[in-house]
Formats: structure tokens, C-alpha cells, sequence
């Protein structure tokens, strides 16, 4: 799969945002992460991530978004969307440590992408290519899509409802 052209379509397929009629969003791609950074990323989870995942880290380890207003000006940088591998690591270090009694042990998830509101984050699970949302504040985890490409797809384009 061509991981940046899907992503790139996903936010095309984005319904116009009364707010920011004038711009579009558009993804900021970084450079593709390693192996021996995937690798070691495993390692420190103690588990495989789904092939998928890893396909897409290796186009880009993470990704942002951005405005781009009709005139060519960006403005209002979303940040990081999609973590990169230190990230993921960091993330889902600190949940994994953090204590918290949820519907899911912390120790089978790996965190790997955020909207940005309520401390939600996406996770996956350990030998699933299940997509849960963790709530904080609800303590709980939530599915919310069967598989990566149909959560990247339907969370960009705004389809996805968490």
C-alpha cells in the first residue's frame, strides 16, 4: 500500500469544515523510520507490532497536519497526529506504568496515534489489528475500528466517531 497516498486521499475525502471553509487540512509527512528503529521499538513493548503499522512507520515515522488556506498560506499546525517510534515508545511506557484499573490491561496495548482532545489516545492490541480508542476519563478502552487502514482512512476523513 501506497501509505501516503492513502492518507493523502483520506484527508481529500474530508467533508469542508464550516469553521475553515477557505482551507484545507492537509498531512506534514517525516522521514520514514528504520528498521532497527521498529525493531527496537518492539523490544522495549515486548511485542510485534501489526504488519500494517509497521509498513506505515517505515513510509513515515508519524505525521502531522496542517491548514493551507486558499491563497497558499499555512496556518494552524495540528502537530503530530500519528506518533513516531520514540514516541509510541514514551506513550505507551508511561500508560503502562501509570497505575490506572482499566477494562484492558495497559501491558497488551501499544499507543500510536492521537486526536488531540480529552487525552484520548489509539492503541492497539497485543496479536490484534483491532483499533481501540483509550477514554481517561473513563478509564476504558473502546474499539473502534477492525483494522488500520479502514481507522486512518475513516479517522482522517472524519468519518470515524470517538
Amino acid at each position: 500500500m501506497d501509505w501516503k497516498e492513502f492518507i493523502s486521499h483520506a484527508y481529500q475525502s474530508s467533508p469542508e469544515d464550516d469553521e475553515w471553509e477557505d482551507a484545507e487540512r492537509n498531512p506534514i509527512f517525516y522521514p520514514p523510520a528504520s528498521f532497527a528503529d521498529i525493531r527496537q521499538l518492539e523490544l522495549a513493548m515486548h511485542m510485534e507490532l501489526p504488519q500494517l503499522l509497521k509498513e506505515l512507520l517505515l513510509t513515515t515515522n508519524g505525521f502531522g497536519e496542517v491548514l493551507v488556506f486558499a491563497d497558499g498560506r499555512e496556518d494552524i499546525s495540528y502537530g503530530t497526529v500519528l506518533l513516531n517510534t520514540k514516541e509510541i515508545e514514551e506513550y505507551t511506557s508511561y500508560f503502562r506504568s501509570s497505575g490506572f484499573d482499566t477494562n484492558i490491561e495497559f501491558k497488551e496495548m501499544v499507543f500510536f496515534a492521537t486526536p488531540g482532545v480529552d487525552g484520548i489516545y489509539f492503541s492497539v492490541r497485543k496479536n490484534e489489528e483491532t483499533i481501540y480508542a483509550w477514554y481517561p476519563m473513563d478509564r476504558a478502552f473502546q474499539p473502534v475500528s477492525s483494522n488500520l487502514s479502514d481507522f486512518i482512512f475513516d479517522w482522517l476523513s472524519n468519518a470515524l466517531e470517538y
